[in-house]
């Protein structure tokens, strides 16, 4: 189970960034959906984890 920035839950500094954290299909060709979600989760993880 991961959150929805994609920290596993129960572990410290593990992150899914795939599109396991996609609910639904995300159509055709999901790479640039799937690498602008990792990009935008990355900065918040930075942003909360890493101060």
């Amino acid at each position: 189970m991961a959150d929805e920035f994609g920290r596993v839950k129960g572990h410290k500094n593990i992150y899914v960034q795939d599109g396991a954290l996609i609910p639904g299909s995300a159509g055709v060709n999901p790479y640039v959906f799937i690498t602008g979600l990792a990009e935008c989760n990355m900065a918040a993880i930075l942003r909360e984890d890493f101060v």
